[in-house]
C-alpha cells in the first residue's frame, strides 16, 4: 500500500471534489491530514489500523488530489465543513478521528462548532492555538503578493526548503516527490500561496478560546525535535483540555509519521484499543 498510495474515489462535497479512500473494516476512523502535507502521509498508518478499523482518508480541498482551482476557498471554516459533510456522507455518527498539523483546527473545529461528535480524538503536532505558523508562512502572508509572483525558480527552492524541514530525519526521495508533486509548477505555486493567505488568526483564536475538557478521550502525540511547531505547545494544549493524555516521540520532527511511523501505530493502535 506505502510504495502505489492512491485515492481512488471522488465526490463533491460543500462545491469542491474531494479525492478520498476507505481501507479495512470495523469501527469508522477518519485521519485528517494537514499543510503542506497530503493523505500519503498516512501511508504507513493506515495498513496496521485497517486491520481492525474502517479507516477513511482524504486529501484537503486544494491539496494533493482534490480538487485545485486559482482562488478557491481553503479557509479553516470552510475546511470544516467539508469534513462535516463528508462524515455524512460516510454516514458515520461518531468516528474516530486522527488530526495532523492543522488538521487537527479542521477536526476539533467541526466538533466545537459544526455538530460533528467523535467517539475519540487523536491530536497529532496540533495547529491550533496561536502563535501556530512558522516565521515563513508570516513572512508570506505579510507580502503575500511578492510570494505569489515571484519567479518560478525562486518559489520552488522556497517550497523544497519548506517540505524538507518538516522532518527532523532526511526524507526519502520518494516521499519528498510525493510531498512536493502537488505544488511543482504555476499552478501549485499560486495554490501554495493561496492556502498561506487564508490561514487567519481570527479562526485560531476563535477556536482557542472554545478549547476545554472533552466528553470523549483525547490524545496529544508530539515529536520532540517539532521545529514547526514547538513541543512545548504539547504541554500548553493539555492545559486545555484535562481530560487529554500525552505522548513525546524522542527524534520527532514535525511530519511525525515520517520520522517515527512504527511508534505513531503504536500510541494509535493503544488509544483506538484502549
Amino acid at each position: 500500500m506505502a510504495s502505489a498510495w492512491q485515492l481512488n474515489r471522488r465526490v463533491t462535497v460543500e462545491g469542491v471534489e474531494i479525492a478520498y479512500e476507505v481501507f479495512g473494516e470495523g469501527k469508522p476512523v477518519v485521519l485528517v491530514h494537514g499543510f503542506p502535507g497530503n493523505s500519503y502521509i498516512w501511508r504507513n498508518i493506515v495498513p496496521t489500523l485497517a486491520q481492525t478499523h474502517r479507516v477513511h482518508v482524504y486529501d484537503l480541498p486544494g491539496q494533493g488530489a482534490s480538487e485545485q482551482r486559482e482562488g478557491m476557498d481553503v479557509s479553516d471554516p470552510m475546511q470544516s465543513r467539508v469534513l462535516r459533510s463528508l462524515l455524512e456522507h460516510w454516514k458515520l455518527e461518531r468516528p474516530a478521528g486522527i488530526f495532523h498539523d492543522i488538521g487537527n483546527t479542521y477536526g476539533m473545529s467541526a466538533y466545537y462548532f459544526e455538530g460533528c461528535r467523535f467517539d475519540r480524538m487523536a491530536l497529532i503536532s496540533a495547529a491550533m492555538m496561536l502563535p501556530c505558523v512558522t516565521a515563513a508562512t508570516k513572512h508570506a502572508q505579510k507580502y503575500i503578493e511578492a510570494y505569489r509572483t515571484m519567479p518560478y525558480a525562486l518559489y520552488e527552492l522556497i517550497a523544497t526548503a519548506r517540505i524538507r524541514s518538516t522532518t527532523h530525519r532526511p526524507l526519502s526521495e520518494e516521499a519528498f516527490e510525493a510531498y512536493m508533486k502537488p505544488w511543482r509548477g504555476e499552478k501549485g505555486q499560486a495554490m501554495w500561496y493561496n492556502r498561506v493567505a487564508q490561514i487567519a488568526d481570527e479562526h485560531i483564536a476563535r477556536l482557542e478560546a472554545a478549547l476545554g475538557p472533552t466528553d470523549v478521550p483525547v490524545r496529544i502525540i508530539w515529536g520532540t525535535e517539532d521545529t514547526w511547531i514547538p513541543v512545548d505547545q504539547a504541554a500548553r494544549l493539555q492545559r486545555y483540555i484535562r481530560n487529554a493524555d500525552v505522548h513525546l516521540v524522542e527524534g520527532g520532527g514535525h511530519f511525525l509519521m515520517e520520522d517515527a511511523p512504527e511508534e505513531v501505530t503504536r500510541l494509535l493502535v493503544d488509544f483506538l484499543q484502549r
